[in-house]
C-alpha cells in the first residue's frame, strides 16, 4: 500500500492525480467525484512482482486541505454542513 495526499478539490469534484508505484513508474489515477479521505483505491497489476505474477498495488488517498478558502466558499459550505 501507499498513500497519497489529494487535494479537497479533487476529492469534492473527482479528476486524475499521479502516482509513483513501488516499481517507479508515475501512472494517472482516476478520482471519482466524492471520494471521501481516507478511501483506498487499487490499481490492478502495479504491486509487487513475485515468480508468478503481479500483485495489486493499493492506495490511501489523504485529505489536502487548502490553506485559503475564499469567504464565499465557506458560506457555501457551512449552509450545507450535516446534509
Amino acid at each position: 500500500q501507499t498513500e497519497v495526499d489529494v487535494d479537497f478539490w479533487t476529492l469534492i469534484l473527482g479528476g486524475k492525480i499521479n502516482v509513483k508505484t513501488l516499481m517507479g513508474k508515475n501512472l494517472g489515477l482516476r478520482i471519482p467525484a466524492r471520494t471521501s479521505p481516507g478511501t483506498r483505491m487499487k490499481m490492478t497489476g502495479q504491486g509487487i512482482q513475485n515468480t508468478r505474477q503481479t500483485g495489486d498495488l493499493y492506495v490511501k488517498l489523504n485529505a489536502k486541505l487548502p490553506e485559503d478558502i475564499p469567504e464565499e466558499i465557506i458560506t457555501v459550505l457551512s449552509k450545507h454542513r450535516g446534509q
